[in-house]
């Protein structure tokens, strides 16, 4: 009787690593599966002291959606300058730029672009474009604090 007993108990403990075993496999898989939503803390380019967090996903639909931002219709993420309708393609521009600096070009390109900052300088010379008086780049509708941390999330994935 009792080895009736040990071979239910091994039994039981059998069944019970190969479901925890089967349930953490599965979990593993669906997290592979999901598309990242990683959120980045940035500072809001109108209030230093405040942070927001940005979302890469939407970041990344808020930069092809041509009816709110426009951003694709002169920008194309390689760096084919061809390809590129107006603006510069943006692969790799968080290596050129700062986070901060993003969301302040986003906020107010033109103001950004009169400053002649460091960063602005380096962009200019960079592009060729030292002797332009203005930006072409313009903002289609008001980007709220949030949605620019959004772009610059994703800008950051590039």
């Amino acid at each position: 009787m009792n080895s009736r007993i040990f071979r239910a108990f091994l039994f039981f403990v059998f069944i019970s690593v190969i479901t925890v075993s089967s349930a953490l496999y599965a979990a593993q898989e669906e997290q592979e599966t999901i598309p990242s939503t990683k959120k980045k803390t940035y500072a809001n380019p109108c209030n230093p002291c405040a942070r927001l967090t940005g979302n890469i996903e939407t970041g990344k639909k808020l930069f092809f959606d041509r009816g709110k931002t426009a951003c694709s219709v002169c920008h194309k993420i390689n760096t084919d300058k061809k390809k590129a309708p107006v603006g510069p393609g943006l692969k790799g521009v968080t290596k050129h730029h700062s986070l901060e600096w993003l969301a302040k070009w986003l906020k107010n390109p033109k103001e950004v672009w009169a400053s002649n900052d460091p960063e602005t300088l380096e962009m200019k010379k960079r592009l060729g474009l030292e002797k332009r008086k203005k930006t072409k780049m313009a903002v289609k509708k008001p980007l709220t604090n949030q949605e620019i941390q959004d772009i610059c999330s994703f800008l950051e994935t590039l």
